[in-house]
């Protein structure tokens, strides 16, 4: 979950590259590796022991990075940040401890552990479709499995209520 003292980076040309520290954020500041975007954005007051510093909740790199392209780990967390925390097969709201990962065609049966074989499900779905398909089983998926762009899950866990400066640059 992004928190309220962390800020958005963003490359030279304003493209999002994610979400650091306040601390990593601060050190690029001083060191002129990154400045303030020209728009207004908010501003987190850092106590030190010489006083009071505002850092800016977004900041932009100095020199462009290149950044390659890295499609994210196939994990529980990060598939059920994908499905929205729904049990994609009933839409009952999973949380981190309830929510698990069913294969699309079953592991046992050739699928494989990837982003378009596997879906959030809830227990009781996840073990009322068992080792079938889920047209074996007579269930639908509420949403095809997809794989995630790069910044989707990061996107997935901001709160732009309380980084409303941020919408800008985030397309949701």
């Amino acid at each position: 979950m992004v928190t309220a003292r962390q800020v958005l980076l963003l490359n030279a040309g304003e493209e999002m590259l994610g979400v650091i520290s306040w601390q990593r954020a601060a050190t690029l500041l001083v060191q002129g590796k990154a400045r303030p975007p020209y728009a207004d954005v908010d501003e987190h007051k850092i106590r030190t022991a010489t006083g009071v510093f505002s850092l800016p909740s977004v900041l932009v790199l100095i020199q462009y990075v290149k950044v390659p392209y890295r499609q994210s780990a196939v994990t529980r967390a990060n598939i059920l940040k994908r499905d929205g925390y729904q049990c994609q097969y009933c839409g009952r709201q999973l949380s981190n401890t309830s929510g698990t990962v069913d294969h699309v065609l079953p592991t046992s049966r050739g699928g494989k552990h990837r982003w378009k074989n596997v879906a959030a499900a809830c227990v009781s779905c996840n073990g009322k479709k068992d080792n079938k398909t889920p047209e074996e089983a007579g269930m639908k998926l509420l949403r095809k499995p997809f794989v995630p762009d790069r910044h989707f899950l990061l996107i997935q866990a901001m709160d732009l209520e309380t980084h409303r400066t941020w919408k800008r640059w985030i397309e949701v």
